[in-house]
């Protein structure tokens, strides 16, 4: 009666952990989303205030630009005009001068002429004198006025000028904002590749206990390192047992123990937190994930964990990816719309100035190479956040093609001659070329190198028996059945640095039953 209340508490209690696990991975799974949802209502509410501060500046400068033609226009019009009226007066006055020049010759010859004096008609002379005299005075009225004219012209002048700055000094705050919007988008795009490498760097290890002991701290020291790939403290690792993070990131570990301790409890810890535990039976058993009477439980625990992680790595890229088609999409739109608001002012400049006209053009054309010269080096910026973005674009394709992944079953419940486990029945299976020898032979082939992970679960009846997993011909894990001849799912998993033609496989002597014996491979 004791026995069977302490298995009853003991698979409530476990239900209760499994429960646990559900609700706090919900729980994850929503304030995940929640983050993911105000993060993008942020970006798309940082584009459209960036886009409508952009686009009104534009407006205006546009506004101002069109004044400014206008009274430039204006301007000309009234300079051809005082131009025009300029030389009528010359022409005047140069007749004058060569009338008066005329009659001070007749009267000069008149009063050397003593004998026709008595016919001249002074009165005529008088007439046209005093006529020479009022065109004179018109004249001098004229030249006033034009020079008053002049003086309007210098001013109207001045105003252009004046306004000509206050564009420029909008142009330049536009510029600034530009500025700023393109730090921030630099900014944006370093932090997702140092996410991007961090990502990319590959972290794992697969130890054993160099020998059997107790250890005196309760730490487990995995001393014999199988595979260590991207750990720089691994002498740490294997004097103190404590794995030491130093790329952050989303990690998996699997842990077995073989002892002969009854009803003894281990426990996976991160710093001082409990976040995975088990107990052993009261007799003594291989330690497994789970040892309930139904082995596929415990392969859909395993399983679970793996999809998980593929699930969440595959949804990080896929945000990156998002995030950097929007990000390219602004900025090509962000130059086109620059790109043709400088070419219409460069037709307009063309279209309506002559160079060197006067000393107020040629600032205006100074000022406009400056901003010429501005666009330009924007323009260049532009393209280097270009293809720093292309060049993201491609790596993250490049990583999102390199997916390699089999899941497979025994056929037949058998036990095979040369211990090297078939699996036959493929599950599901991602990029593998020669998925016909894996199946027939049982050796997985490598053909994209890189770092793979390998999970099995053996069923069978057979006690004390050992199995394998082996890269070529070297052993990399280590196994063995429970004592008795009951039935017993038994897991083995490793990870391990593959190159091409590498092969990798489970190796056993024991009879495998074929409904719960799978095996999972995947590239990481």
């Amino acid at each position: 009666m004791d026995t069977c209340m302490y298995l009853a508490e003991k698979k409530e209690l476990r239900n209760q952990m499994f429960q646990f696990q559900i609700e706090n991975e919900k729980s994850l799974q929503i304030l995940t989303n929640q983050l993911q949802h105000k993060l993008s209502a942020m970006d798309d509410k940082l584009q459209e205030n960036t886009k409508a501060n952009v686009t009104i500046e534009h407006e205006k400068l546009e506004q101002k630009y069109r004044e400014l033609e206008l009274n430039f226009t204006l301007l000309q019009e009234n300079n051809r005009l005082l131009q025009r009226s300029y030389v009528h007066q010359k022409d005047e006055l140069a007749l004058l001068k060569n009338t008066t020049m005329e009659f001070r010759k007749e009267l000069s010859e008149l009063k050397q002429m003593k004998s026709v004096q008595q016919a001249l008609d002074l009165h005529a002379v008088q007439s046209k004198i005093q006529s020479l005299e009022q065109k004179s005075n018109s004249l001098t009225i004229n030249q006033n006025a034009r020079s008053q004219d002049f003086l309007a012209l210098y001013n109207m002048t001045r105003v252009m000028e004046n306004k000509v700055d206050l564009m420029g000094n909008r142009v330049q705050d536009i510029e600034t904002n530009q500025n700023t919007t393109f730090a921030a988008v630099v900014s944006n795009i370093s932090l997702i590749e140092g996410k991007v490498s961090s990502n990319s760097k590959r972290v794992a290890v697969t130890a054993c206990v160099g020998s059997t002991q107790t250890f005196s701290d309760r730490v487990v020291k995995f001393t014999t390192v199988r595979t260590e790939i991207g750990i720089n403290n691994i002498a740490t690792f294997k004097s103190s047992g404590k794995f030491v993070c130093e790329i952050p990131g989303l990690y998996f570990i699997s842990a077995r123990l073989r002892t002969n301790n009854g009803d003894r409890t281990f426990y996976v810890m991160k710093n001082s937190d409990y976040i995975g535990y088990s107990i052993a039976d009261t007799d003594g058993f291989l330690l497994e994930p789970d040892h309930t009477s139904n082995p596929g439980v415990n392969n859909q625990c395993i399983s679970m964990d793996a999809c998980m992680y593929l699930a969440e790595k595959k949804d990080l890229r896929d945000q990156i990816f998002q995030f950097k088609l929007e990000n390219d999409k602004s900025l090509r739109i962000l130059t086109n719309q620059l790109q043709h608001k400088l070419s219409e002012m460069d037709e307009k400049l063309k279209g309506h100035y002559k160079p060197n006209d006067t000393i107020e053009f040629a600032n205006l054309v100074q000022k406009y190479q400056l901003l010429q010269g501005s666009y330009i080096h924007q323009k260049d910026e532009l393209e280097i956040l270009k293809n720093a973005t292309m060049k993201v674009l491609q790596e993250l394709s490049e990583l999102k093609q390199l997916k390699i992944a089999v899941t497979a079953c025994v056929g037949s419940s058998q036990k095979f001659s040369d211990a090297v486990v078939r699996f036959s029945t493929v599950r599901s299976e991602i990029g593998i070329n020669n998925i016909a020898t894996f199946k027939s032979s049982g050796k997985f082939v490598c053909e994209i190198p890189g770092l793979y992970y390998i999970s099995a679960h053996i069923r069978t009846n057979s006690g004390d028996y050992g199995f394998h997993v082996r890269k070529n011909n070297d052993y990399i894990a280590y196994s063995i059945t429970d004592a008795g001849l009951s039935d017993s799912t038994n897991p083995i998993s490793a990870v391990v640095e593959l190159q091409v033609k590498d092969t990798l496989y489970v190796e056993t002597s024991a009879t495998i039953y074929s409904t719960y014996s799978c095996v999972s491979i995947v590239k990481v």
